[in-house]
């Protein structure tokens, strides 16, 4: 076994058809996105506005690349944290980031790979005949020389079940990341709903505490 974001293991054959391949990718990439979605909502979340603040929203997607946008995200819950000490909830943040770190490289591998028949990959002296029956894969293009041991031997080598699996793993974060969202963002949208209600109504805040599972009364 191994975990979604490590290199997958080469396969000893691709897909059968190219088409499962081409949904596998497409599917991930989109999970991917979802990811990005719901750290902007965690990004305004510790900016201590709605998840759905457009301001903050955009304020997270200015950097161009994903590692700039993480790294805003990583200073404004250092922020955060500093006002609202919690290292518990802190460290379950910066371990979620972590992973998603990790993450964000076969993400990398996925969006720019190319589609290839899997016996030529493995064998370049194969001819297109020889190799037609072998199914299809994705590897990295020839130029990027980091991602290959040598000329013709990619390290990383995708089918749509390996892909499969970095597609749940991404799913897996969004759900982690909501978690946390709920947790940072539940007491300021606690306090915005009190004063939209009338003053004879509003509950007695100072007998009630904040909890993962929402407010309860203070024993």
């Amino acid at each position: 076994m191994y975990d979604p974001w490590d290199v997958p293991p080469i396969p000893t054959r691709g897909d059968e058809y190219g088409d499962a391949l081409f949904a596998a990718i497409g599917r991930a990439l989109i999970a991917w996105e979802e990811i990005e979605v719901s750290l902007a909502h965690l990004y305004s979340a510790l900016c201590e506005k709605s998840p759905y603040d457009d301001g903050s929203n955009l304020d997270y997607g200015l950097p161009s690349n994903f590692n700039g946008r993480l790294e805003k995200l990583n200073d404004k819950a250092e922020t955060y944290f500093i006002k609202y000490s919690n290292q518990g909830l802190e460290g379950r943040l910066h371990e979620l980031l972590y992973r998603i770190k990790r993450m964000s490289a076969r993400r990398n591998d996925i969006a720019h790979g190319v589609v290839r028949l899997f016996d030529i990959v493995k064998d370049p002296n194969i001819t297109l005949l020889g190799a037609i029956d072998s199914g299809w894969c994705l590897v990295p293009p020839h130029f990027k020389g980091v991602k290959h041991y040598d000329r013709n031997t990619p390290i990383v080598l995708f089918t749509s079940r390996s892909i499969k699996k970095v597609e749940s793993g991404f799913w897996t974060l969004k759900v982690d990341i909501h978690s946390i969202l709920k947790i940072i963002e539940l007491p300021h949208f606690a306090l915005t709903r009190q004063f939209a209600l009338p003053p004879l109504e509003r509950p007695p805040y100072p007998e009630l505490e904040y909890t993962p599972q929402g407010l309860r009364r203070r024993e």
